[in-house]
Formats: C-alpha cells, sequence, structure tokens
C-alpha cells in the first residue's frame, strides 16, 4: 500500500510556488493584468493592481511566458528559483484593430462568431456631448 501512495507524495515535492513582480521597462511602474503562464500547462496567473503574480505547482525546470498588451513577451526559466521579478519592454509595434466585446474582452474580428459594427476615431470625436 506504501508503494502506491509514495509516486504522488515524490511528484507533489517536486514542484514549487514561484512568485514576483512585473514591471515595465519604460517607466518603472507595475503592469497589473499582465498573464504570467507555465509553458505546455494549464497553469497560469494574472498579476495584481501592484504587478504582482503566484503560481502554485510549478516545476523547478518549467519555464515561465511573460507577457501583456502592449510589451514584449519573454520567456523565462524557473531553474528552481522561486521568486522571479520580470522587467517588460514596450512593443513599438502599433495595434490597427482593436475589438472590445460585450464582456470587455479583446479579440480579433475574425474571431468572433456574431456581427460586429465599426465606429471610426472620427465619429467619437465629432458626437457632441449630451450636455451641449
Amino acid at each position: 500500500m506504501l508503494a502506491l501512495l509514495l509516486p504522488g507524495i515524490v511528484l507533489f515535492a517536486q514542484t514549487i510556488t514561484v512568485s514576483g513582480k512585473v514591471i515595465s521597462g519604460a517607466d518603472q511602474s507595475t503592469i497589473p493584468g499582465a498573464t504570467v503562464q507555465v509553458l505546455r500547462k494549464s497553469i497560469a496567473a494574472a498579476t495584481d493592481i501592484d504587478g504582482n503574480y503566484s503560481l502554485k505547482g510549478v516545476a523547478k525546470d518549467d519555464t515561465l511566458a511573460f507577457s501583456s498588451l502592449g510589451f514584449i513577451r519573454q520567456l523565462i526559466a524557473v531553474k528552481g528559483r522561486t521568486e522571479i521579478n520580470i522587467t517588460l519592454e514596450v512593443t513599438s509595434t502599433e495595434l490597427k484593430e482593436v475589438v472590445v466585446t460585450a464582456l470587455g474582452i479583446s479579440r480579433q474580428k475574425r474571431e468572433l462568431g456574431y456581427a460586429t459594427a465599426k465606429v471610426s476615431g472620427e465619429i467619437v470625436s465629432r458626437s457632441s456631448s449630451p450636455m451641449s
């Protein structure tokens, strides 16, 4: 019976909790809502308002992917570390189109399974205020 339980204990002991902070390389401010994901696994977290994250069940030899809209994605090997702070650099590419759904989730237009409407910036800036 002990032989059946031992492999599970060994596997559990091989994982660690990794935490840290994600900041912007442009101005050293924290990046809330950045995604931190363990590559090839379904373990992920989003940073809080202060840029902090925590991931449980990470193997010592896993690789973490750090990403956020407007920043260059970075891959960092864990190498047994329990604290990994990262600075993401701003990307120089511009967004051409962003589709915001009713729930505020950004998607590419072709990924949506329903009709969309396009409102240009010019129309938004021309619209009059309800107070006028």
